[in-house]
Order: C-alpha cells, then sequence, then structure tokens
C-alpha cells in the first residue's frame, strides 16, 4: 500500500517497528534532487525555478533527519536477536530441521522476564540464511537511475530487493544447489560470484536495480507521479513480469522463466519451453527432445481480499515443504519481504529493510564486501498477519523434477484447497506462444 501523499508522514514517529511504511524511508537526497526536476520542467520563468521556497529546505531539512532516524530504527530492528523457535519441527525449502536428542535438555533457556532462544535452531536458520541465500537490501549511494535520479531505493525498493533474491536462488540451483562457503567466496570463479556480478547495483547489469526499473519502464511506461515520490514500490505480479523480461534477454545459464498469465499451471506450455527440439543447437546437432532447458516457474497469487484466507494456509505450507521451492515473495502491509519457510503457524522470512552502503561494482570482491550480501538475522511472524499477494516460486533442473511436482500437486489437491491450479493443456483463448510477447521487449 502506497500513501497518496509521502509529506503526510510528518506527523510522529511509529513506536513500533512493524507500523512503518516504506515511504517514511525516502532516501534524504531525494526530495531536493525532485524539486530541482519539477523546477526544470514546469512553465514557470527563470527566477522561478532557480528560487527555492522557504518551507521547502524546512520540508527536506525534516525528511533528511526523519530518514535517518527511521534509518537507524531498521538497521537496529534487524540487529536485534533471532526470534523464538519453539521445539517443533522447521521447514525451508524442503528441508526439514528437527532437534536432536542431545540438544533437547540444553536448548531451554526459558527465564521469566527475559528474552530467551531455543539456541539449536536459531543457529541452524542463521546458518542456512547465510550459506543457502544471497541477500539484497537497501542501499544508498549507487550511480543514479535516469528515471528518478535517485542514488537509493530507501523507501520503495524492497519488493525490488525480495525479487533479486528469489531470482538469485533460482540461478544457485541451476549450478546444482551450490552453496556460499568460504571458498566459493574466494573463489573468482565461483558460481556464487558469477551470480553475484548479475545484481551488481550499477547500469549494464543485466538484474541490478537500474535494469530492474528500466525494464519496468519499458514494460509498464512512467507515472508522473511515481517521479516525483522518487521511486515505484512494484507489486508481486509486477517484479515477477519485469523479471522474467530480463531473464529471457540476459539468459543465464540458460535458465527458462516462466509466469503464467492466468493463474493456471500447463503442463504442454511448460514442456514445450523447457524441452528443446531437434536440430543444430550451440554447433552440434540434437536428435531428440533430451535436453532440458531449467525452469524457474513463478507463479503470481492472491490468498484473499484484505487478509489471508485461512483454507490456503495448508497448500502455503506444503509448498514451502516441497523440494523444488525457491520460496515466496511477498510480504505484510507496506513492506515486502522473501518467504523461506515455516514452523507451526509461523513463516519464516529474510527481510530486506536493511540500509547498506552500495559497493562499487569495479571493486575487488573483499571479505567487506561480500558479508554485504550475507544474512545475518532470519525472522519469523504469524501467517495469518502476510499480506494476500505473492508470488511463489519453484525451480526445475530437469523434466523428472516437473512431473514428479505435478503429481505431488495432484495428490495434495485430492484433498485441500489449493491457491493455482495446474492443468494438461491451455484452452483454445489461452495464447501459449510467450516468444512474440517477449520479443516486443526492448532490451536494456
Amino acid at each position: 500500500m502506497m500513501p497518496s501523499e509521502p509529506l503526510s508522514y510528518f506527523g510522529n514517529a511509529p513506536k513500533n517497528i512493524d507500523d512503518l511504511d516504506d515511504w517514511d524511508m525516502m532516501e534524504p537526497d531525494t526530495l531536493e534532487q525532485r524539486n530541482e526536476y519539477i523546477n526544470a520542467v514546469s512553465p514557470v520563468s527563470h527566477t522561478e525555478k532557480t528560487s527555492v521556497h522557504p518551507r521547502s529546505k524546512f520540508f527536506s531539512t525534516m525528511l533528511n533527519q526523519k530518514n535517518k532516524i527511521v534509518g537507524n530504527l531498521y538497521n537496529f530492528y534487524q540487529n536485534s536477536d533471532p526470534p523464538i523457535f519453539s521445539p517443533e519441527a522447521i521447514w525451508v525449502l524442503g528441508d526439514k530441521f528437527e532437534l536432536v536428542a542431545e540438544y533437547e535438555d540444553e536448548s531451554y533457556k526459558w527465564a521469566k522476564g527475559s528474552r530467551k532462544i531455543l539456541l539449536p535452531h536459531t543457529n541452524r536458520m542463521l546458518h542456512m540464511a547465510k550459506e543457502n541465500f544471497i541477500y539484497f537490501s537497501y542501499r544508498r549511494s549507487f550511480q543514479p537511475i535516469c528515471l528518478y535520479n535517485s542514488t537509493s531505493d530507501i523507501g520503495w525498493g524492497c519488493m525490488v530487493r525480495t525479487g533479486q533474491m528469489i531470482l538469485a536462488k533460482a540461478l544457485l540451483q541451476s549450478y546444482g544447489d551450490a552453496r556460499i562457503t568460504n571458498e566459493s567466496q574466494n573463489d573468482a570463479m565461483s558460481p556464487y560470484r558469477s551470480i553475484l556480478r548479475l545484481f551488481m547495483d550499477a547500469p549494464g547489469k543485466p538484474f541490478s536495480i537500474h535494469s530492474i526499473i528500466e525494464a519496468n519502464q519499458n514494460l509498464h511506461g512512467v507515472d508522473k507521479k511515481v517521479i516525483n515520490r522518487g521511486g515505484e514500490w512494484f507489486a508481486p505480479t509486477k517484479i515477477s513480469l519485469v523479471l522474467m523480461h530480463l531473464v529471457f534477454w540476459h539468459k543465464p545459464s540458460n535458465l527458462i522463466m516462466h509466469v503464467p498469465k492466468t493463474g493456471a499451471v500447463y503442463i504442454e506450455e511448460i514442456l514445450n519451453l523447457c524441452e528443446n527440439e531437434p536440430g543444430e543447437q550451440n554447433g552440434e546437432y540434437i536428435e531428440e527432445n533430451g535436453e532440458w532447458s531449467p525452469m524457474f516457474l513463478l507463479i503470481p497469487a492472491r490468498i484473499g481480499i484484505e487478509k489471508v484466507n485461512e483454507s490456503y494456509i495448508p497448500h502455503l505450507k506444503e509448498i514451502l515443504e516441497s523440494p523444488y521451492s525457491v520460496g515466496i515473495i511477498g510480504g505484510k502491509p507496506r513492506a515486502s519481504l522473501y518467504f523461506i519457510g515455516y514452523q507451526e503457524n509461523h513463516i519464516i522470512y529474510l527481510d530486506p529493510h536493511v540500509v547498506q552502503s552500495t559497493v562499487d561494482p569495479d571493486e575487488t570482491f573483499s571479505d567487506r564486501v561480500l558479508d554485504t550480501y550475507r544474512c545475518k538475522n532470519v525472522k519469523k511472524m504469524s501467517i495469518s498477519k502476510i499480506d494476500p499477494s505473492m508470488s511463489i516460486g519453484f525451480f526445475f533442473a530437469s523434466k523428472d523434477e516437473f512431473l514428479d511436482f505435478v503429481d505431488r500437486y495432484n495428490t495434495f489437491a485430492s484433498e485441500y484447497p489449493v491457491i493455482f491450479s495446474i492443468e494438461e493443456e491451455s484452452p483454445d483463448y489461452v495464447h501459449n506462444d510467450n516468444s512474440l510477447y517477449l520479443e516486443s521487449f526492448v532490451t536494456i
């Protein structure tokens, strides 16, 4: 949800971090830069263009101070203690974490009036996040995004960052579930480093925030209100479509990305996209349809009107138990989050609302640089509090994996309500060929 007027947020600071709106985090320089832009295009005299109203200076000063305070609040919140995990099993993208017997006695550190943690589960979650995910968050001081003249995505870029995280996870899977270890960080040729280079915050990088904003402009045009605000908050469907187009043009790791047009997955459509036709490919003649291009499937969905319909929660959990899941991008009202697992009735997520300085894309990957792309905290919240709008991600390295996914879905759908549907083939009114639609997109 985006406020109609950003200046309406000059009231008292929220008492709880969960009450913060992303638009409270607009970058300090944005207001002055935006005023310069508005003055430059306004049909007024030269004197009026160059003059700055005292009230604008006042609001700019107030906004700068507020951003510093709210930014510190976000970072303090992220650096706080991890959440309390119960002894129950935790599911993270198909992996089940359980307490072993020898830990049970020493796990409990309960003390009246103090906030304590179930240590084995917490340590496992923190280690898992660092080893399995490339973490993206708010950045400041990157090269200006031409459309907004913004040098930071504070306050509007959280869905872009969660979109980057789920795509990066799919790319890690394309390398055989590559782990982010000390060895892979130090190896200049490792899949981890190769993937990370694609996302650096700079113009021309395939999946940088600059490329995402430009791709969105090519797809959906420019909203003057968005320019005035300094940035655009993406919905899950919009970021899904933008990423699909960028993957189509850049083809990292021969990856195929598909976003269903109708919310339904058609088996015939996936097979047509991923199974290579007989003929010459890369200088060699392929006689049979034995080659499979890895598939990243991202399904936009809405599981309620204003809040989550509880009848879909079992399927939400089953998705996060799937070995083919790469997570869910969604969030809570006013903030995008990357959902990676669950425990009982709580969903586990990575939160991009941390403000970090931008890394120079030409800088050597030092330990300091790489550390900014590793998640240092894992959080959870009640499933009932999540926003009903989301995009659900799966990765299939082979045809057998996709068909196994379909079998698992059919078994589950025979007993429970499901969030999306899977059909054998699309009806006549659904156009299957994505190539014409994708190729009409301007490459960047």
